[in-house]
């Protein structure tokens, strides 16, 4: 069975201790969105289990911004090997080809990760498509 980008964060939150957990879902809450989403609410999120709150992320993000979330969360979090670890099962996987971009301090916007691997930076907001 094919590797989801749900199965391969649930993996990243599993090598999370109790509190490291708690903190990614503390941090999940206040990281930047694209335009058009809205953020996890904290009722369902608090209590939710790593598998929860990785089925959560994909339901509430998509695939490929799910990803995304989950590896920039790791890295400020401390945790940058496992976001590593994260990103480079993610490059293994297929993504949704109009991924939506999330915002850099710099101002520019990184594109989701797609096959390949390869992030595409763009000074310009991409909203959300229809599903």
């Amino acid at each position: 069975m094919a590797q989801t980008v749900r199965q391969c964060i649930v993996d990243a939150l599993d090598d999370l201790g109790e509190d490291d957990f708690c903190r990614f879902k503390a941090d999940l809450r206040e990281v930047q969105l694209p335009t058009g989403f809205r953020r996890i609410p904290w009722g369902r999120l608090e209590k939710a289990s790593r598998l929860d709150t990785a089925k959560l992320m994909v339901d509430s993000y998509r695939d490929s911004l799910a990803g995304d979330l989950a590896v920039k969360v790791l890295s400020s979090g401390n945790q940058s090997q496992i976001a590593e670890s994260l990103q480079e099962q993610l490059k293994s996987i297929q993504y949704n080809s109009r991924a939506p971009t999330l915002p850099t301090a710099s101002g520019g916007a990184v594109q989701g990760v797609r096959a390949g691997g390869k992030y595409e930076t763009d000074r310009t907001s991409v909203l959300p498509s229809q599903q």
